[in-house]
């Protein structure tokens, strides 16, 4: 990622320019980065609807773990396929 920064050249202001994808590849990125942000959003909403509830300390404590097992099963997918195509870029670009 460091050489990434390298290539970027200064935007007005001394902010990077924004990255540009080919066309090919831009909508699965869009795609796969709405699908974690919406995954994000369910898991914030129950974590604080178990919260707010009245349940027991104990079975709040339990609920929560559940919680973060399944957010973190649901984002696994999308995560490493994420990652594989962050990697095909890099292999892209330096092609």
């Amino acid at each position: 990622m460091v050489e990434d920064k390298k290539r970027e050249a200064p935007h007005q202001g001394g902010a990077p320019a924004p990255r540009i994808y080919s066309p090919e590849l831009q909508p699965l990125m869009q795609s796969l980065l709405a699908t974690l942000a919406n995954i994000d959003l369910e898991y914030e909403h129950e974590i604080k609807r178990v919260g707010r509830s009245s349940t027991g300390a104990g079975v709040k404590t339990y609920l929560m773990e559940r919680l973060k097992e399944r957010h973190r099963e649901r984002r696994s997918p999308y995560v490493r396929e994420l990652a594989a195509l962050e990697q095909r870029i890099q292999h892209d670009r330096a092609a």
